[in-house]
């Protein structure tokens, strides 16, 4: 009969295996997380959209421009290889949807020399048109476009606004009553800009096409289902699969584990190391059979 030792033994890799599994199926509640189920998430988007988390570095070898669209909330910054990557993926005909009120994706923006940038400072602010109070500004000021057909509104969240240059088109902007608080007073003041206030974008970059939204916010799943923000990006996306970037969100540390342990899952089952992969999980089958075998008696 086996020692308390020996089931003492397999109850540490017994552990770490449930540890690592909870970390996996457990889901992270991140702001945009596409797995979070709460508020904050972006759950029903992905269920809705069928999309694809992305947790490695962005390269070429992620992204397909002939399919593929690309969502992309950037909390942290992007490598200059991973910028390289994404401008040259809308540049072969991919579509981005980039979305952010705190101005990190003005990298992304400045790398393609776009003609649309992210104030990335303030609220928005609409003390007639909003829902539940004026920091959830509704905009229905929609350009007759593709994008907007039947979207008839879109609900935002602590949004910010754009800066919109010749050569893009402007798809949203907030109400003549709108204005941006900067210093976050709920008081308009004459240096603050005011409504109308551009909010979500369009510009061509080579083949492919990028949407700049200045509120993430529109897609979490408290605000999916409000007016035609679910509408508004299935238009964007316009049945491509969607990717959804995970890898540049703040993290916190259970999102960080699970992040780790998915991309190295991802790179493990790759097909240039999935023979490697293959080899190392058999012989370790084999060694727990063999010591398990072994063991007819109690150790002494």
């Amino acid at each position: 009969m086996p020692s308390r030792l020996y089931y003492a033994k397999l109850a540490v890799p017994a552990a770490v295996i449930t540890l690592l599994a909870a970390v996996v199926a457990i889901p992270p509640a991140i702001d945009f997380g596409a797995t979070n189920p709460f508020w904050n998430g972006y759950l029903g988007l992905s269920g809705r959209l069928g999309a694809r988390e992305v947790h490695l570095p962005l390269d070429r070898a992620a992204l397909d421009p002939s399919r593929d669209a690309l969502i992309l909330v950037p909390r942290t910054p992007l490598s200059p290889e991973e910028l390289d990557a994404v401008a040259r993926f809308v540049w072969e005909g991919g579509v981005l949807l980039l979305m952010d009120d705190f101005g990190h994706g003005n990298q992304v923006l400045e790398r393609m020399r776009a003609p649309v940038s992210l104030l990335g400072v303030g609220v928005l602010v609409d003390t007639i048109f909003h829902y539940r109070n004026s920091r959830l500004p509704v905009v229905e000021d929609l350009a007759d476009d593709p994008a907007t057909a039947g979207v008839g509104k879109l609900v935002l969240n602590y949004a910010s606004a754009l800066v919109v240059r010749e050569g893009a088109d402007v798809l949203a902007r907030s109400s003549l009553f709108s204005y941006l608080d900067l210093d976050l007073d709920g008081l308009w003041d004459p240096d603050e800009p005011h409504g109308p206030l551009p909010v979500a974008a369009r510009f061509r970059y080579g083949l492919g096409v990028v949407y700049v939204v200045a509120d993430p916010s529109i897609a979490i799943n408290a605000m999916l289902g409000l007016g035609g923000n679910a509408k508004f990006i299935e238009n964007v996306v316009g049945g491509r699969r969607v990717l959804v970037d995970q890898r540049h969100l703040a993290m916190n540390l259970h999102a960080e584990l699970r992040s780790g342990l998915m991309a190295f899952v991802e790179a493990a089952l790759s097909p240039e190391f999935r023979p490697v992969t293959a080899a190392i999980i058999s012989a370790a089958a084999i060694t727990i059979l063999i010591r398990a075998g072994g063991r007819h008696g109690p150790e002494r």
